[in-house]
């Protein structure tokens, strides 16, 4: 079937506000921070054809992390804690973008008044048959650890990443990604979340690292999502006592 992608066919600016309407809602029913994910500027970038109007794949991608970060500034007023920027084609598309994604990923979060982490995945699981640790994977992580997001988050349970991996964040806070997403899966306990972890602080210090799912869990049984979710709260509470 032929796939039908957006075309750029002027010059691209920002609108105005996309999905700050979003953040009071947010804020109204969330207990504690808040947090909201955007495309990022090198991800975008491949999901759109230039009809001419720029002279390179390099500047649409800045075009379009310009307009993004107008958008980002309008999120950090709103009120929002973090804002994750989704990058999986820095993954992806590594040798195509090497040379542009940090640059890229500066424009978007310059003079933006909250924290920023740049989330890199495998992509789904259920689209995926088997997530094994891609080569490309921490040379785009290391890559995007020289822009000046504040945080990176990246998959690690899933794909079976080793603690030498994460090498690669540098000196950045790092989220981990302890759930494994697979559906036909099961729930993590506690106490291998609590392993996991205990091997990734043999390379970051557990004052950077905080835990997170692998990547998004919304193609997943509700009740499956929640008993995850619990069990890595339990994890994070059970370190944090042990490492405050």
């Amino acid at each position: 079937p032929k796939v039908m992608f957006p075309a750029v066919r002027e010059k691209i600016v920002w609108p105005g506000p996309m999905v700050v309407s979003d953040i009071p809602f947010l804020k109204k029913y969330a207990a504690n921070k808040t947090k909201i994910t955007v495309i990022g500027p090198v991800t975008l970038s491949y999901r759109v054809v230039d009809q001419g109007i720029y002279n390179s794949h390099a500047a649409l991608c800045f075009a379009i992390a310009d307009a993004l970060n107008q958008e980002l500034k309008a999120l950090a007023a709103a009120g929002v804690d973090l804002i994750q920027i989704d990058e999986p084609e820095v993954h992806f598309r590594y040798s195509q973008c090497q040379d542009f994604a940090v640059e890229a990923i500066n424009r978007m979060v310059r003079d933006v008044d909250c924290m920023t982490s740049v989330h890199v995945c495998y992509g789904y699981s259920k689209n995926i048959a088997l997530k094994e640790p891609s080569p490309i994977y921490p040379q785009a992580v290391s890559l995007i650890a020289q822009s000046d997001v504040d945080a990176l988050h990246t998959e690690y349970a899933q794909p079976g990443h080793t603690p030498d991996f994460l090498q690669s964040v540098g000196e950045k806070p790092v989220a981990i990604g302890v759930l494994n997403l697979d559906p036909d899966g099961e729930v993590e306990t506690p106490e291998s979340i609590c392993s996991l972890i205990e091997g990734a602080i043999t390379v970051v210090p557990p004052e950077r690292i905080s835990l997170a799912p692998d990547c998004g869990m919304w193609f997943l049984p509700r009740e499956f999502a929640f008993a995850k979710l619990q069990a890595m709260c339990t994890a994070a509470a059970r370190l944090r006592s042990k490492y405050a």
